[in-house]
Order: structure tokens, then sequence, then C-alpha cells
């Protein structure tokens, strides 16, 4: 998913990556809906949850202001939607159910799980209704404000097709830490396999501590009871990890384009690998990023590219949104260096984006398996009430005209394994980029 700024919202109302906090409301493409929880920035998930005890009473229900948030949302999936057959969805009939369930609705959280629910039918992976508090918490979490804060596991997780969640990150002060490390999996929660509707709920309560079943790259299964804790976006580490491999080859994983400063921590990382000698190649693994801001990653793609055409999104009556490479943002130390892509099903939205201009320019090779397909432009729309609407507007066209949505990027290399089951240096996708990288050193 890919985000711009919508020209019916306020001067504030920025486009905001829908990866934050959709996970609650629909599912992913391929993934299932439960799944796609944990495909999100936990802490914002978390803030759809009821307010902890000694918060605020709901305000009392206002009908009127309720049914014109209905109408209005309504009217802009008429208006915009990228699909002008609504994905086969009757949208006239869509209105003439929900009209009289909002009517009926006696409080803010029945009306607003109605217009998720309404939202939901259009069953594009992308589009999403968050009422105003997890509306004001994502836009606080998109620009780095301290206070997009959530009760809940402090963990950068990702949503596995195994039904496992992919420990990628873990806050050093967190509690957490003391039990999961980077690497490891969750495959159950208070003794339910993940592969249970609701099983993953625990991670998100109001209970103070967490039952976890968790293995790592070995296969070796423990139990941990990890202490929940109230944290945000400013805690973790920056989306980014870094290493050199054997031969002088860099590593560089990109974990999201949607963190506020993402782009700046990837330069910092690539700066850091080249800081003492010059490569002889440069992995990028993509395969954990869900995508984000577009214009992050064009940064990230100028530190490779210069001026070059990164294709178009186009709406449903041909409008186009065209992309440019940022120009001056090369990093000279990487002039020349070969690059290899990580990704597969794991790897959405501008993710694949950035994959599919590196590869068409020729600037990088392409490992692992197809990805997502998941590339729709969506805008933000704010609404009276201070809820957001995020809507899918335009498909994704590649700078050589391919269209990517449903079909996604095909590598070079197909090496198609569970990555995230395997010790780093013995990913069959990892060893595979490598392999390329020196075979074409080699070639004259």
């Amino acid at each position: 998913m890919t985000t711009l700024p919508s020209p019916l919202a306020s001067s504030s109302g920025e486009g905001v990556d829908q990866n934050l906090c959709v996970a609650l409301l629909i599912g992913k493409r391929r993934l299932s809906a439960w799944l796609r929880v944990f495909a999100a920035a936990l802490f914002v998930c978390a803030s759809l949850l009821p307010r902890r005890a000694g918060a605020q009473a709901e305000p009392a229900l206002s009908t009127t202001l309720a049914q014109q948030v209905f109408e209005t949302t309504w009217q802009l999936v008429a208006d915009h939607y990228v699909d002008a057959a609504f994905n086969g969805v009757d949208w006239q009939g869509v209105r003439a159910e929900f009209e009289p369930r909002v009517r009926a609705a006696r409080s803010w959280v029945e009306f607003y799980a109605l217009m998720r629910a309404m939202i939901a039918r259009l069953g594009d992976g992308h589009s999403v209704f968050l009422p105003p508090r997890a509306a004001q918490i994502a836009h606080a979490q998109r620009r780095g404000a301290p206070g997009a804060h959530a009760f809940g596991l402090a963990a950068n997780l990702r949503a596995m097709p195994d039904a496992s969640l992919l420990v990628l990150q873990v806050p050093a002060r967190a509690e957490a830490a003391r039990w999961l490390k980077p690497g490891d999996r969750i495959i159950a929660v208070e003794g339910l396999s993940l592969t249970a509707a609701g099983a993953a709920s625990p991670l998100f309560d109001t209970r103070a501590r967490v039952r976890l079943t968790v293995t790592d790259a070995y296969g070796h299964n423990r139990e941990a009871v990890v202490p929940k804790e109230l944290f945000g976006s400013t805690h973790f580490p920056p989306p980014v990890a870094a290493r050199r491999l054997e031969g002088g080859v860099g590593y560089l994983a990109l974990f999201d384009f949607s963190t506020f400063g993402s782009s700046a921590y990837a330069r910092d990382a690539l700066m850091q690998l080249t800081r003492r000698d010059k490569l002889t190649g440069l992995v990028i693994d993509l395969r954990a990023n869900e995508g984000g801001v577009m214009g992050q990653m064009l940064d990230v793609l100028g530190m490779f590219l210069e001026g070059v055409d990164a294709g178009a999104h186009v709406d449903r009556v041909g409008n186009l949104t065209s992309y440019t490479v940022p120009a001056g943002r090369l990093l000279p130390a990487l002039h020349a260096v070969p690059i290899v892509l990580l990704v597969g099903e794991t790897t959405h939205s501008a993710a694949e984006i950035f994959a599919a201009v590196m590869q068409v320019h020729g600037r990088a090779r392409v490992v692992g398996s197809t990805t997502s397909g998941n590339t729709e432009l969506v805008r933000h729309f704010r609404l009276p009430d201070g809820s957001s609407l995020w809507l899918a507007v335009a498909s994704y066209r590649a700078p050589n005209g391919a269209m990517l949505e449903g079909i996604g990027v095909v590598p070079d290399l197909t090496v198609d394994v569970p990555w995230w089951r395997f010790v780093q240096d013995q990913d069959p996708q990892l060893v595979a980029a490598v392999r390329m990288l020196r075979a074409t050193m080699a070639s004259p």
C-alpha cells in the first residue's frame, strides 16, 4: 500500500500509511484475516481496543453526526474507488443494507463497527475506516510524534504464511527483550495455535502478561510469560538491519517505508556499511517490508538511481500520478556496486514498487519468490467526526508498463522456501543472492 494526501483533507490531513492500523479491520490478499493483524505496527493496533480502566467514558452518540459520517464515507467510495465496479460489490445495495443499521446504532462503538464492516465489503486489502482515536494515533506515529503510545507486547512482528509471527525487533529496554530476540517466531498465544481465529487477541488486551509459545530458527520451542507495557514508536530501533557478510558483501534489511525518517535511517545504515571499505556487492532484504509512503520509498531509490521514471498510479478514469526518482541523492560509495534484492509473498506495496523500479532499470537483480501484488494507491480522507477513510484510488503501473496489482514482482531467480525458518547464514535465498553477486563480480 502506498499513500498520498487527499485534496479534501485539511492541511494536516497528510496521507498516512495504512499498514499502521488496518490490521484489526480487514484481511490482506493471500493472508488470512487474523494474520493481517500482525502485519501492522502493534502499538497502533492496540489503540483500537477498549480503553483501560480510568479512561473517560465514551460520549453519547450524535445520530446527526453519525449519519453525516456515513453519507460522506459512502459517497467518497462511490466517487473515488479504484474499481468502478467495486470489485463486484453492489455498492448501492451496501448503502441500502447499512443505512438502517447506522440509524439504529446506539453507541459510537456500534457505529464505528458498522463503518469498518461496510468498508471491509470492498475486500481489496487496502481500504479501511478508522475511528477518531485510532486515526489520531496513526497520524501521530506517521509524523514521529511521541504521543503515539499503546499497551501491549513491545515487539515489532510480521505475520508469516505458516501462521507464525516473526520477531523483527525488540526494544533493548523493553520487558519483552528478556524473552524474545530477532529471528524468533511466536507460534501460539495462551496455548492456542495462531491458526485459530482470535488467538492473538491477548497480545493487545489489558491483562498484564501474555503466555507465548516461541520457536527459534533451530526448531527449539519454549514457553515464555512476557509482561506487556506502555510503549510507542520512539522506543523501537530504526526499521533497518545492516551487517557485512564474507567477501565484502553488504546486507541491508528494510522493514518498512512508513516509519518516520525511514529513508534517513536507510542512508545512515548504508553509509556505515561503506565507511571503511568499498562493498563488493549489496543484498537488500525486502521480505519483511510491508510498504509505506511513496516519498520515503522514492528517497531510498534515489540512493541507487538518478532521476529515472518510477512508474505511475492510474485511477479508474485514467488519470496518472507519475513518479520520478529524485536526482542528486546517489551514494557515491555504491557506484557500480552490484545489488540483489530479496523479495517474497510477504513483500507488499511500496516495497514491491521499489523492487520493480530497481529491476526494470537494471540496477538490481531479484531473488526469492513472487511478491504479493498489493500495490494500490491509498488516499486519506478526513471525516467530520475526526475519523479517517483510507481508500484505494489507483493501481500501480511499472516503468515498463506492467501492472503489478494482483500479479506482483517476479524474481529473476526463484528460490521458493520458507526463509523465516532458517538461521540467516543458512537462509537459501540469501545464499543464492550472495552466489549471484559473486558470479557477477567474477564475470569480465
